[in-house]
C-alpha cells in the first residue's frame, strides 16, 4: 500500500510538471480577462500578440502614447502571473518579438521589427518606468529578449492570404526552464527506483 501511494504521488507530480505550460496559459487568460484587457493568449503556446496599430504608427518604431497606456495596463498583469510564486521558477525567458507585413524588403522590415521590439523593451526596462515594481523590473531584465522577425511569420486569413494588419504586431512569449523540469522528473523517477 505504501509503495502504491508513493507511485501515485510521483505520477501526480509528473503530470503536474507536464501540464505547467497549460496552467500558465490558463492563468494568463484568466488574469487578462479579469483585468478587462483585450489580448488573446494563444492556447497552444501562450503567445500574446499586441496589434501594431495600437503600439505604433504605420512604418514607425516610436511607441505611441496609446501603446504606452496599453503596456502600462498589460505588463503588470502579465508579469504578476509569470513571476508568481507558482510559476517564477519555471520561466526561463520572456521574448518580445516585433513582426511586420510583407510590404517592403525583408531587411528593411527586419530592422523595423527589431526597432519595435526594442522600443517596447526599452520603455518597460527604463530606470524611470513605474508601471512595474523594482523587483519585477529586475526579474524581467534577467530573462527578457527583444527580437525582430520581419515578415517571416505572417498571419493568414481564412483563404490563406496574408492579413497585413494582423501581421504587423508585437508578440510577448515565454519559455519554460526545461532543464529544471527535467531534473525534477529525474528526481521523481530516482525516488521511484529506491
Amino acid at each position: 500500500d505504501q509503495q502504491q501511494r508513493v507511485l501515485e504521488d510521483q505520477q501526480m507530480q509528473i503530470e503536474a510538471l507536464v501540464g505547467m505550460r497549460t496552467r500558465i496559459i490558463s492563468s494568463l487568460s484568466s488574469a487578462l480577462r479579469d483585468a478587462s484587457i483585450s489580448a488573446q493568449v494563444d492556447p497552444a503556446n501562450g503567445a500574446i500578440a499586441l496589434e501594431s496599430d495600437v503600439m505604433f504608427e504605420l512604418g514607425s518604431y516610436d511607441l505611441s502614447e496609446r501603446g504606452e497606456r496599453f503596456i502600462d495596463r498589460f505588463l503588470p498583469v502579465y508579469l504578476d502571473v509569470l513571476f508568481s510564486e507558482e510559476y517564477e521558477n519555471y520561466v526561463s525567458e520572456i521574448l518580445i518579438e516585433g513582426h511586420t507585413d510583407s510590404l517592403g524588403t525583408y531587411l528593411d522590415n527586419l530592422a523595423l521589427s527589431q526597432q519595435r521590439a526594442l522600443a517596447v523593451a526599452a520603455y518597460v526596462l527604463d530606470d524611470d518606468y513605474r508601471g512595474i515594481n523594482t523587483a519585477q523590473k529586475n526579474q524581467l531584465r534577467a530573462v527578457v529578449t527583444a527580437n525582430g522577425r520581419s515578415f517571416s511569420d505572417p498571419v493568414l486569413d481564412a483563404n490563406g492570404f496574408e492579413d497585413m494588419d494582423a501581421s504587423r504586431r508585437v508578440v510577448f512569449k515565454f519559455r519554460l526552464t526545461d532543464e529544471q523540469m527535467i531534473q525534477q522528473l529525474k528526481s521523481i523517477l530516482e525516488e521511484n527506483d529506491s
